[in-house]
């Protein structure tokens, strides 16, 4: 079941570093970007070779853009990881899921998917973008994303303790790290 507003004040004020209210819909929370996101470059040609020599390509590809003070403009063939302002907390109870808001969709922005939070997660969240048809820009306070949570049936055995708890800002995956 997903959760309703009313659900939500109460999470984002119990256990949220960063709960604006006015970001609280029915039934989701607007995630907003922070202040630096990490910017691949992708080249169609690297992108049809990067299975043979993924990691070294990679590394030398990124960089730290600071989007606070200047607006960066991602453009198609580069992917950003970007963090939530928010300091993200899912109780045992509940599990969540992120998703590109529609408005960002419709401007170009594409969202990998990757976002899903298992009961006990705390920590910003973190998400990858692509621009792939068009230029779009980012910006810090960008509401970029939506939370959606979840009631599970049963409260976990186990709680959420893996790589990415209380990650702070953008994080890359810890594989390639």
């Amino acid at each position: 079941m997903v959760l309703p507003d009313r659900r939500l004040i109460d999470i984002a004020t119990k256990h949220w570093q960063h709960n604006d209210l006015d970001n609280i819909n029915s039934a989701s929370i607007d995630l907003e970007v922070s202040s630096t996101a990490i910017v691949y470059d992708w080249p169609l040609w690297y992108r049809l070779m990067w299975g043979v020599t993924k990691n070294q390509r990679w590394l030398r590809r990124r960089r730290l853009v600071d989007i606070k003070n200047k607006p960066f403009l991602l453009k198609p063939g580069q992917m950003a990881l970007l963090s939530t302002k928010e300091w993200i907390v899912v109780p045992p109870k509940y599990a969540a899921f992120l998703t590109l808001k529609s408005s960002r969709g419709r401007e170009g922005y594409d969202h990998a998917l990757a976002g899903w939070f298992d009961p006990g997660f705390r920590g910003n969240g973190v998400l990858e973008v692509y621009a792939p048809a068009v230029p779009t820009w980012l910006h810090s306070d960008l509401k970029i994303a939506q939370i959606i949570y979840l009631t599970m049936l049963q409260e976990p055995v186990r709680s959420y303790d893996g790589h990415y708890q209380d990650q702070k800002g953008v994080t890359e995956s810890w594989t390639i790290s």
